[in-house]
C-alpha cells in the first residue's frame, strides 16, 4: 500500500507542476511552486498527528475514511465552488475567466 500511495503521488506531482507552470508566468512560477510545496508540507505536518490519533483510538478504516471524505470535500470546494466563482467573473462570450496574476505580482512590489 505504501508503494501504491507514493507511486500515485509521483505520477501526479509532475502534472501539478506543469499546471502551475502553464498558469503562471515566468515571474511567478518559482514563487507558486515554492508556495505549493510549503502548503503540502504544512498540511502533512498538521494532519499526520491527527490521523495517527484517529487510527490509534478509533481504527485505521476510520482514518482512511476521514482522508477520503476530506479529499472529496476539498475537491468540491476547490473545483466546483472555484468554477462557480470564475463563471461569475468571466466576461460574456468567454469560456474561461482569465487569471489576473499580474495583480499578485504588482501588489507584492
Amino acid at each position: 500500500m505504501y508503494v501504491g500511495v507514493y507511486t500515485a503521488y509521483n505520477l501526479f506531482h509532475p502534472i501539478r507542476l506543469w499546471t502551475i507552470s502553464d498558469i503562471a508566468g515566468s515571474e511567478l512560477r518559482a514563487t507558486l511552486i515554492s508556495l505549493d510545496s510549503l502548503l503540502e508540507t504544512t498540511i502533512v505536518a498538521v494532519l499526520a498527528p491527527v490521523l495517527g490519533w484517529v487510527a490509534t483510538n478509533v481504527g485505521i478504516p476510520s482514518a482512511f475514511a476521514a482522508v477520503g471524505l476530506g479529499g472529496l470535500l476539498l475537491n468540491h470546494l476547490l473545483l466546483v465552488e472555484g468554477h462557480c466563482l470564475r463563471a461569475k467573473a468571466r466576461p460574456a462570450g468567454t469560456l474561461v475567466a482569465p487569471l489576473n496574476l499580474g495583480a499578485i505580482s504588482s501588489s507584492a512590489t
